[in-house]
């Protein structure tokens, strides 16, 4: 192989490519948009079996010194990003758990030089400090809504993150090889504590039955998962949790070899005191409970084993 051949042949390849690239390049106008970014990752494509070869975008007529095409590429990205400037409507959130912590968001993109709304521009969106990211992609108008996942933390102030997506907009190669830090913009959530009346019927059992072992799990549960203040007044409360619970005794045993028996099947439901709305609602899987020496403890067996499926099934 004629090594010099070789060489003009990979020069002329790259000529052709830097050719193109900047032909490319120069048909990028001012606007903040998904064609721009387009037309910027195609001309880095274009070159990228060169980069060795630091390929030059020679055009005196934009620039006032010879400049290598990725780092005009890599301004105009910069230059993009410093100008696109993201809002929300409420500029901060009230959210209770179980009642309204899957709010909507209007979030809104803007070019800040020319005021005008930027279309089909991918947001990444993260909650505090989780790994997780959510992508959402601006309509027409510029805007997109955001409604905000369930929020299994305890109450407090936090932090949803709303930043460009880049790599969304372009392949992953090109995005990381034109690296630009976004812009964070940060939205306020207000977690509060719901206050939630506990009003349980328990048929088919003796008074012992409200304390059971089914009342402290869902009090656990709901105190665990969702900062809740159990309230003694129900005008206080934000929620109104009905614990409905039937227990099915089998009062004659086969034979002595075998224990009593009683089943325990139920509901939970929770609904909005303010608005009278029921937020929740979920069937408790039968469960079943024994006793070789009574009934009354066959029962309360019962209930053990429900309460331990309601922790699996709601709180799990």
């Amino acid at each position: 192989l004629d090594k010099r051949k070789y060489i003009n042949n990979i020069l002329n390849d790259k000529r052709e490519a830097t050719t193109l690239a900047t032909s490319i390049l120069s048909g990028i106008n001012n606007e903040i948009s998904t064609n721009n970014f387009t037309k910027i990752q195609k001309a880095v494509d274009t070159i990228s079996m060169f980069f060795d070869y630091y390929p030059i975008l020679d055009d005196t007529t934009k620039y006032k010194n010879a400049l290598g095409i990725v780092d005009v590429a890599r301004d105009l990205i910069r230059k993009y990003n410093e100008r696109i400037f993201i809002t929300f409507e409420p500029e901060f959130l009230e959210t209770m758990p179980l009642i309204n912590d899957n709010k909507r968001i209007r979030v809104s993109a803007k070019d800040q030089l020319t005021e005008s709304v930027i279309n089909d521009m991918w947001i990444e969106t993260r909650f505090s400090d989780s790994e997780h990211r959510d992508l959402i992609l601006t309509k027409n108008d510029g805007t997109t809504l955001y409604q905000t996942k369930s929020i299994m933390r305890e109450t407090g102030s936090y932090v949803v993150s709303f930043e460009v997506g880049y790599k969304s907009m372009m392949d992953q190669a090109s995005a990381d090889l034109l690296y630009v830090k976004p812009n964070i913009f940060s939205l306020t959530v207000l977690l509060s504590a719901p206050k939630i009346y506990f009003e349980n019927i328990i048929e088919d059992l003796d008074d012992a039955a409200p304390n059971s072992e089914v009342v402290d799990a869902i009090r656990k549960c709901f105190t665990d998962k969702y900062s809740a203040v159990f309230v003694d007044n129900k005008n206080e409360s934000d929620i109104l949790l009905s614990l409905d619970i039937s227990t099915l005794e089998h009062k004659e045993r086969v034979t002595d070899i075998y224990p009593y028996f009683v089943h325990a099947a139920g509901s939970i439901s929770l609904t909005d005191t303010r608005t009278n709305e029921r937020v929740f609602n979920h069937e408790i899987s039968e469960q079943k409970g024994s006793d070789f020496n009574s009934i009354e403890k066959a029962g309360i067996n019962s209930l053990k084993n429900l309460a331990e499926r309601l922790g699996l099934e709601i709180c799990g």
